[in-house]
C-alpha cells in the first residue's frame, strides 16, 4: 500500500519548504523548468532578486494539501530581455529548495507576474503577485 500524507503533514511539510527559503534567492528564466530541482537551469537568467525573511506565511489547508503563500516580495529588475518560464528559490546559502512555474493573472501557475505578458526587457521591473509553494496530500 501506498504512503499516505494526511492534510496537517502536508501543511507541516510546506511550512519547512517555505522556512528554508527565508532571505534566500529567487532566480527567475526563460524556456522550460527542468525536469527536476537538482537539474542545471535551463532558458535564459532574466531576473534575479531577495527573499525577504520570513519568506512565506504560515500554510493553510489548500485544495487538497498545505499551501504556504509568500510574503511581499520588491520588485525584481530584468537583467536580460526574454520571456518569463520558470523560477527557482535558493536558500540563503544559495542550495537549490524547488522550482515551479511563471503565468499570469488566473493561470493556476506557482508564481503571477502582474501585467498583461510574460516578456519582459532588461532594466524592466517584474512586480510579483502572488508566489506559492504546495505540498500535496495524498
Amino acid at each position: 500500500m501506498p504512503m499516505r500524507i494526511a492534510n496537517a503533514g502536508a501543511r507541516a511539510m510546506a511550512d519547512v519548504l517555505a522556512a528554508l527559503a527565508n532571505g534566500g534567492t529567487l532566480r527567475l528564466y526563460s524556456g522550460s523548468q527542468p525536469a527536476e530541482a537538482d537539474a542545471a537551469p535551463t532558458g535564459t537568467l532574466l531576473a534575479s532578486g531577495a527573499l525577504p525573511n520570513p519568506a512565506f506565511g504560515a500554510a493553510t489547508d489548500g485544495a487538497p494539501g498545505g499551501v504556504a503563500t509568500a510574503a511581499a516580495i520588491a520588485a525584481i529588475t530584468a537583467s536580460a530581455p526574454g520571456t518569463l518560464g520558470w523560477f527557482r528559490v535558493l536558500s540563503s546559502g544559495g542550495a537549490t529548495i524547488w522550482d515551479g512555474n511563471i503565468g499570469l493573472g488566473a493561470s493556476g501557475a506557482d508564481m503571477i507576474v502582474a501585467g498583461a505578458s510574460l516578456a519582459v526587457v532588461a532594466g524592466s521591473s517584474i512586480t510579483i503577485s502572488s508566489l506559492t509553494v504546495t505540498m500535496p496530500e495524498a
